[in-house]
């Protein structure tokens, strides 16, 4: 065999040879070629990104009840993963988005598997711009996070880490300074559900719902730096479920909100809202002004600044003990619908829109372009003293109420609060606040105060 190592010898040879000969001329070299070979893309009309966040946060609530008796406090360390797909080719887009969240401990075990990762967004949207025109504009239809306006009545409640979306169609459209916005969600699907009966001999019973529906219409108009205006009608229709077999609710809150920066640095954001409509057949009218006036001194290095904020909700004045009920004769209480539970009536949230007066006052500053601070001090108070005192979360606090009340001060709150962007994709937030109860708040719930402290990472990709 001698003589095919001699022929495989010398094919190996003239290979080498070939390879370290240089290019005829006008060629390139294998490795030219490869350097000016561009990667396989894909189509310049297809876009795609895939996303991630990591959510986790501790707090703990100290006399959470305002009773200083043991075993009167609540820690929590909650923890939200969402990974995201968005597409879009030309007009349309496709998003999907998927999040588990959770409280550390609550699995029944190291192996179990609560399912509780779901579908948090997932919508087809189609748009388009006409740049000339200053034109334009989206329809979205799906699973969808919706904020509106100042958020009061409907936001995205990203505090929470399960946050809030809706089913539904979302359109939005842009011309120049003018803008609109509409929006229709299903609540709750229409079909049959299973009742039990126990007022007399127990018996179940089939009953009808139509659904839950939510719906509203915005208008803006952005007509100067020192003013931009916004109008808008707000609806749901609340109907019977497996859950709240006698619930009906029918609601209309019609709006109007003006914001601007009059002079550098100075802000200002007004709103009021009045309210219409019926709960469990009684008549519903409700009322709610929201003001803010914010100053920062932007051209000093650090920032400083401070703020004012009133949040004023209409409340009902009970005729009855809590044992027996409210029974008031008419509904006064203003409804919050799917608004901020956070940040705009105190970091404690022992106070939401209802039967409320929030005088809020603070102060800001950046230290450094990554980090701010602030510190701020609410008094909390009932618009009507023998009404439901009702916290952030709509729950009714301590002994709710007291037709013989006439006291108005809950309490006051002081808090401060830190937010650190570390990086472009790393934030981190802390805060402390404490509440001291006053008159009215010693009296429907306990004289000690409470503290709520909490350390909160997110991290986006």
């Amino acid at each position: 065999m001698p003589w095919r190592l001699a022929s495989a010898a010398v094919a190996l040879l003239l290979v080498s040879i070939a390879a370290s000969a240089p290019p005829a001329e006008g060629a390139s070299s294998p490795k030219e070629v490869a350097a000016t070979t561009p990667p396989r893309r894909a189509p310049e009309w297809l876009k795609f990104k895939v996303g991630a966040e990591f959510f986790l946060r501790g707090q703990s609530r100290f006399n959470a009840k305002l009773d200083p008796t043991r075993g009167d406090r609540e820690h929590a360390i909650l923890q939200r993963a969402r990974i995201s797909a968005d597409a879009s080719a030309g007009p349309v887009r496709a998003f999907v988005q998927f999040q588990d969240a959770r409280q550390w401990g609550f699995e029944r075990s190291s192996v179990a598997n609560m399912a509780n990762t779901d579908l948090h967004q997932g919508f087809l949207e189609i748009g388009g711009e006409a740049a000339k025109r200053g034109l334009r504009g989206w329809l979205r239809v799906g699973r969808q996070e919706v904020i509106l306006g100042g958020r009061l009545l409907l936001a995205d409640n990203n505090w929470n880490p399960n946050a809030q979306a809706f089913d539904g169609a979302r359109a939005v459209g842009q011309l120049g300074r003018f803008g609109v916005d509409f929006g229709a969600f299903m609540l709750g699907p229409p079909g049959n559900f299973t009742v039990m009966d126990t007022s007399a001999a127990p018996s179940t019973s089939t009953r009808h719902s139509r659904g839950s529906y939510l719906g509203y219409a915005s208008f803006s108009a952005d007509l100067h730096p020192a003013i931009a205006v916004e109008a808008q009608a707000f609806g749901a229709l609340y109907r019977p479920t497996a859950a709240e077999p006698t619930r009906r609710r029918e609601l209309l809150d019609l709006s109007g909100r003006a914001r601007g920066e009059p002079l550098p640095g100075l802000s200002y954001v007004v709103e009021g809202h009045g309210q219409v409509g019926a709960i469990q057949g009684r008549e519903h009218r409700a009322w709610l002004w929201f003001a803010e006036l914010r100053q920062v001194a932007r051209s000093v290095k650090i920032a400083p600044g401070a703020y004012g904020r009133l949040v004023w909700g209409s409340g009902e004045a009970c005729e009855g003990a809590p044992p027996d009920g409210c029974n008031g004769r008419s509904s006064r209480d203003f409804y919050r619908f799917y608004g901020f539970r956070h940040a705009v009536y105190g970091q404690v949230d022992m106070g939401g829109l209802t039967n409320v007066r929030d005088l809020a006052l603070g102060g800001v500053l950046a230290p450094h372009k990554n980090l701010h601070l602030d510190a701020g001090y609410n008094l909390l108070q009932l618009d009507q003293a023998s009404g439901r005192w009702i916290d952030a979360f709509d729950n009714v606090m301590g002994a709710g109420w007291d037709p013989q009340n006439r006291a108005r001060n809950l309490g006051q709150e002081l808090h401060v609060n830190s937010d650190w962007r570390a990086t472009e994709h790393l934030r981190v937030q802390a805060g402390y606040g404490v509440f001291l109860p006053m008159v009215a708040g010693r009296r429907l719930l306990g004289p000690a105060p409470l503290h709520f402290a909490y350390l909160w990472v997110i991290a986006t990709f």
